[in-house]
Parts: C-alpha cells; structure tokens; sequence
C-alpha cells in the first residue's frame, strides 16, 4: 500500500533532512496546501490557517516502515494528519502531512509560505 506525504521544511529536495527519505519515496512533483507557516527555530512549522504553504509530494514506497520513523523523528511537537494539497495544474491530492502543535505567538511568520526560498540563520 502507498500512502503520499506533504513536505514543507527540511524534508524537502536539497535540505538538510532529505536524506531521511532517501530510497523509500518517489518524486510526485510540487504542491501547496492551506495553513500558515513559521519558524520554529531551526525549522519551520505548518499550523492551520487561511495561507498557502508549498511544498512537495512523495509518494512513499513502504508506509508501514516509513512513517513511524518519521512521526518519531518530527516528535511531539508535531502530528501527522491528512490534508488536501492542490498541484499546479488544479488536481487535488491527499497526504499526510506534519502539523505544528506547539505555540507560536513568539515564532516568526514566514509570509511566502515557502521555506526553501526563504533563509534564516541556523
């Protein structure tokens, strides 16, 4: 069984945790979904909200295997949950995807929705 995930931050092509998904996704191409993005020092964090995050979709290989490592490494702070993405042509797509649970009152907004084209110091 195939299940497909959203990634926003540092699991995405090129940064520093892709490595984690290396071998057991395969590539299904940009996306965005709803939510408002932050940065929860040194990552970022999606919460709920009327924003538009972007991101990327995997399509995972071995779910059963891949995405209880994930939950354990994105930790209590975060939730995995499924949520709508929408692709550049207009097509709708389920995944799953890591919630921020924690607050963000103090946390700065990352206005672009997009992690990858914004930086900030490590």
């Amino acid at each position: 069984m195939l299940a497909t995930l959203f990634v926003y931050g540092t699991l995405r092509s090129g940064q520093s945790n892709a490595k984690l998904l290396e071998g057991r996704r395969h590539y299904a191409g940009p996306a965005a979904m709803r939510g408002t993005l932050y940065f929860i020092s040194p990552y970022p964090g999606l919460v709920d909200g009327e924003g538009e995050v972007r991101g990327e979709l995997f399509v995972l290989s071995d779910p059963g295997g891949s995405l209880p490592e994930l939950d354990s490494f994105e930790g209590e702070e975060y939730q995995r949950l499924e949520r709508e993405t929408v692709r550049p042509d207009g097509s709708r797509v389920q995944a799953w995807v890591y919630l921020y649970r924690g607050a963000t009152a103090t946390s700065t907004l990352i206005a672009s929705g997009d992690w990858v084209a914004t930086r900030f110091p490590s």
